[in-house]
């Protein structure tokens, strides 16, 4: 192809910055703002108009300061002397110059002098369009004019999309289609105009090609966020009416990875799977939206969600996986380990077990309860939950159900433990969410039965079986009522009424009816209870009965509140001990074994509450010597020049139990005896 000498003329080896700065050093114009602006105008528009005697950086530098004098003395087009139309004709010469960086200079000077909509009309009667797609198209080292190019053209958009002209649309239209062979590095900016233009001029981006470039680059795309981007611009055409039948939308596109083997088989493994991410984010964000839910799976269209489920039944184990992940992504389940054991996956779907976002560093006590506890609006629709029984209708109607045993049964454990998974949680959506005349469209399980009792196909009846045993298991997971998995999330339920008080739904050691014969028995001997605990005997918290260290403090008998015994006294002493940061005994303890920890959190908590009941002087200050050594450690983590090296550092708040030791100043805000001891160990002041 042959190429114009003006692409080649002129070019700097240099970077822009570089040449910025030697044109800065030896040509800049130094404008005098005293005198009249026009005055400054005409001497700056007579020197851009020279056609010789003026080197390259003198003109570059005129255009700098006609900026400068737009910007400086705040002035239109008017108040220079020179109507609009006249100024940009004297632009429109540095256009065609041979030097990229003073093509670019020139298409800066001309988007600051864009300020109103008459401006764009004039600047399309004068045919500026076509030198500016000229700006975008060359791509020979001149990123900077390409840059301001784009710029200008966003202008244009904003002053006025009615006007803007078809040629620039064109040409990023064929900047799109092309970007990606080309690794153009500006196609990624160009999407993002593309879509403006969408938006705010839809019949001009339809009637230019635009629909087909972002379809393009939603399959070819490889950027999460673009996807999401371009699949909310074409989304919006189907929404308007006025757009939807023009625009021909063709979403069926984005089956082709999961329906077509041979597409892109050249890739390796990595790439395929990153392809897969794209398309999926895609589907996820047209299948979350009432535009994309009824154009990819209408009853008549067999290329889109029909043929996705079709696929299902071929066995192709990589495209299987790819579904199933795209499924529980769109239904909002959590998906189980990528293990062949149903109890490592089940245990993933509990809906009591602890969640990574339920940790401190994330949503912690806040996502724990909106996960767990009922929404409250029991008698409003919920209009995510209405999107949802849309979809699991469609579904049914596609026969996905089914579609879902063939997996389960002729695919290998892996896939088969996710897909049985996926199977249960939808059986338990569709009769939640649905109606029972809808729920016997596609009954699964009977097929699942055929399986299950078919000899002739041992492979596949072992499948079957064991998928049956799984589903029944994950049933009674599913029906259980959700409880609280953290002590935080508990003790805010009972402090608020929420729960029975005394009642605790985070560590069960024994049966009710043991802890009742327990409790008697301390109630009875009081001293052989302290005894059996190890407190008296032991000064390791390890070796101690905490089961029975619990029980004492819970009973709270007249002989421990009243502190007459020493027995008495020093097994508060050393609990206190026990549980102060400074001893580096409880607040060391890692967050590991759950069941261990929260039986220490718990003690803690009624050692406060027994502290709290005690009348006696030594009580309160037991109380007060807990308090302040907490108080002093969280004082040297606010002094501290650095953080990580506290008691209290994020890291050992995160991953230890010091971060109970919050939970225990909480506790004791639910009294005003408990407020006022607080307030006395300067805990509020801190």
């Amino acid at each position: 192809m042959a190429v114009a000498s003006w692409m080649f003329r002129g070019k700097s080896l240099r970077s822009g910055r570089s040449f910025r700065s030697r044109i800065d050093a030896e040509d800049d114009i130094q404008l005098d703002l005293s005198k009249d602006a026009c005055e400054c105008a005409r001497q700056i528009l007579s020197n851009i108009c020279k056609k010789q005697g003026l080197t390259e950086g003198k003109k570059f530098g005129y255009l700098n300061a006609f900026v400068k004098l737009i910007i400086r003395t705040d002035v239109g087009a008017g108040d220079l002397g020179y109507t609009i139309e006249e100024i940009q004709c004297c632009l429109r010469v540095a256009l065609v110059h041979d030097s990229a960086q003073v093509r670019a200079a020139a298409l800066r000077a001309l988007r600051y002098l864009m300020k109103e909509e008459r401006d764009v009309r004039t600047l399309n009667r004068l045919q500026y369009p076509f030198l500016i797609a000229r700006s975008l198209d060359v791509n020979l080292r001149n990123d900077m004019e390409r840059i301001q190019a784009l710029r200008l053209i966003r202008r244009l958009l904003v002053l006025s999309p009615a006007d803007f002209p078809p040629a620039l649309t064109r040409s990023l239209v064929a900047l799109a289609n092309g970007g990606a062979e080309e690794k153009d590095r500006m196609l990624r900016a160009c999407l993002g105009v593309l879509t403006e233009i969408c938006v705010l001029n839809p019949d001009m981006f339809v009637s230019c090609g635009g629909v087909s470039a972002l379809l393009r680059n939603i399959a070819h795309s490889q950027m999460p966020r673009i996807v999401e981007c371009l699949c909310g611009a074409l989304l919006f055409l189907l929404d308007r009416p006025s757009t939807r039948r023009h625009a021909n939308v063709q979403l069926q596109s984005l089956a082709v990875p999961y329906c077509d083997f041979h597409w892109d088989s050249d890739r390796n493994r990595e790439d395929r799977e990153a392809r897969f991410l794209c398309v999926r984010l895609a589907l996820l964000s047209v299948l979350r939206s009432w535009p994309g839910i009824l154009h990819f799976c209408h009853p008549s269209n067999s290329s889109g969600l029909q043929a996705i489920v079709s696929v299902l039944y071929l066995k192709q184990l990589e495209v299987r996986k790819a579904i199933l992940d795209l499924l529980y992504d769109l239904l909002g389940l959590p998906q189980p380990e990528w293990t062949d054991e149903f109890s490592v996956a089940l245990e993933a779907v509990d809906p009591s077990h602890p969640q990574d976002i339920w940790r401190l560093s994330e949503g912690f006590v806040a996502a724990e309860g909106k996960a767990v506890l009922p929404h409250l609006a029991k008698f409003r629709p919920n209009i995510v939950e209405i999107h949802l029984s849309v979809l699991l209708y469609t579904f049914l109607e596609a026969g996905l159900l089914d579609a879902i045993v063939e997996v389960i049964v002729t695919s290998d454990t892996f896939i088969s433990v996710r897909a049985t998974i996926l199977l249960g949680e939808l059986l338990q959506l569709i009769h939640l969410l649905l109606p029972p005349e809808c729920c016997n469209i596609t009954p699964p399980l009977p097929n699942l039965m055929v399986h299950a009792s078919n000899a002739a196909n041992l492979p596949a009846q072992h499948l079957a079986l064991t998928a049956v045993a799984a589903l029944s298991h994950l049933h009674h997971l599913l029906k259980r009522r959700p409880a609280p998995a953290s002590l935080f999330l508990d003790q805010v339920l009972q402090a608020g009424g929420w729960l029975r008080p005394g009642v605790e739904q985070v560590v069960n050691s024994r049966g009710k009816h043991e802890k009742a014969k327990l409790y008697q028995l301390i109630m009875k001997d009081g001293d052989e209870a302290l005894k059996d605990s190890a407190v008296l005997s032991n000064k390791d918290g390890f070796s101690w009965n905490w089961n029975i260290v619990r029980a004492v403090l819970k009973t709270r008998n007249d002989a421990l509140c009243k502190l007459e015994d020493s027995n008495h006294r020093t097994f508060l002493k050393r609990l206190v001990h026990y549980f102060k940061p400074s001893s580096n005994r409880f607040s060391r303890v890692e967050l590991g074994n759950k069941k261990q920890t929260q039986m220490y959190t718990l003690a803690g908590c009624e050692l406060l509450d027994c502290l709290l009941e005690i009348d006696e002087p030594e009580g309160s200050k037991l109380l007060t010597e807990l308090l302040s050594d907490i108080s002093t450690n969280i004082d040297v983590l606010m002094t501290s020049k650095s953080a990580h090296d506290c008691l209290f550092s994020p890291h050992h708040v995160t991953s230890s139990v010091c971060q109970d030791y919050f939970l225990f100043i909480g506790r004791l805000c639910r009294s005003s005896k408990g407020m006022r001891m607080l307030d006395k160990s300067g805990i509020f002041q801190v």
